[in-house]
C-alpha cells in the first residue's frame, strides 16, 4: 500500500476540487489496485444526484480553498454533501 498517496487523499478529504483539469468533484477517498492508484471522487453528473467514481491519480486533484470560493462550496454542500467517513479500498 502506498501511504503517501493515501495521506494526500486524506489531507484533501471532503474538499471540492478539479480533477484532470476538467471535472469538478468532492474527494471522498482513496483506492489502490495492482495496476493503479485512484482518487475516489463524488461528482454531480446527472439530475439523478451525485455519483462516486474512481479517477486515476495520474490526472491530479487540485482542491479549491473555501476562502474565495464560498459560492461554489455553498452549492456543492447542498448538491453533494460531505462524506461522513473516508472511503479506503486497498488490497489486504
Amino acid at each position: 500500500m502506498n501511504g503517501d498517496f493515501e495521506k494526500e487523499c486524506r489531507d484533501s478529504f471532503n474538499k471540492v476540487g478539479i480533477y484532470g483539469g476538467i471535472i469538478l468533484g468532492r474527494l471522498v477517498g482513496y483506492c489502490e489496485t495492482e495496476e493503479d492508484c485512484y482518487f475516489i471522487i463524488k461528482e454531480w453528473t446527472s439530475y439523478e444526484g451525485p455519483e462516486t467514481h474512481r479517477c486515476s491519480m495520474v490526472g491530479g486533484f487540485d482542491p479549491l480553498p473555501r476562502e474565495g470560493f464560498e459560492y461554489t462550496y455553498r452549492n456543492w454542500d447542498r448538491m453533494v454533501p460531505e462524506a461522513e467517513e473516508f472511503i479506503l479500498e486497498v488490497p489486504l
